[in-house]
């Protein structure tokens, strides 16, 4: 949920993780939710929480271009299941994939037993099932070319400034 408020008298936002899901734009709250029939609730049964329980991220934290899931505690310290996940911009709601200008990856990891989570990663190739697109073929030979010439460039900038060393020491009689 993108939670706007007033700041010293401007305007600012931050994103919440609903623990719960989200019903009308706003967080489910505690005493009101129900689990929908069709799909199952991302709080983790109590009978399944201990305190040796952890947080667990199957992309091994920040991997931008693998879609992670697993289960940690929010700071309600309540232990929940989470996603990576694509949006169409950062104040909607997930999608599937996305590319463009207004393509972001909400990538969660575990910071010690917490669930934290980085909004707003721009996907410059799109994004895809929760994980960002890598650059095509075509465009990551391109860079490597484009690298690779960059590359001859500063050498021959790096050997004609060696000559002009040289030629700086060599004393010049008239």
């Amino acid at each position: 949920v993108k939670e706007n408020f007033c700041d010293s008298g401007y305007y600012n936002y931050e994103f919440y993780a609903c623990p719960r899901g989200c019903q009308n734009n706003a967080c489910i709250k505690e005493n009101t939710y129900e689990a929908p029939a069709s799909s199952s609730s991302n709080i983790i049964s109590p009978n399944m929480i201990t305190s040796a329980t952890g947080c667990v991220d199957s992309d091994s934290g920040k991997n931008y271009y693998l879609k992670g899931s697993g289960s940690g505690w929010n700071a309600n310290n309540e232990l929940i299941k989470f996603s990576d996940a694509c949006y169409k911009d950062i104040s909607t709601n997930s999608t599937s994939s996305c590319s463009g200008s207004a393509c972001f990856l909400a990538e969660n990891y575990c910071e010690g037993k917490y669930i934290k989570t980085d909004l707003g990663i721009k996907c410059s190739y799109g994004c895809k099932e929760g994980a960002c697109l890598p650059a095509t073929a075509s465009e990551a030979q391109s860079l490597q070319g484009i690298q690779t010439q960059l590359a001859n460039i500063s050498s021959m900038i790096s050997g004609l400034l060696e000559q002009m060393r040289k030629l700086m020491q060599y004393p010049w009689h008239h």
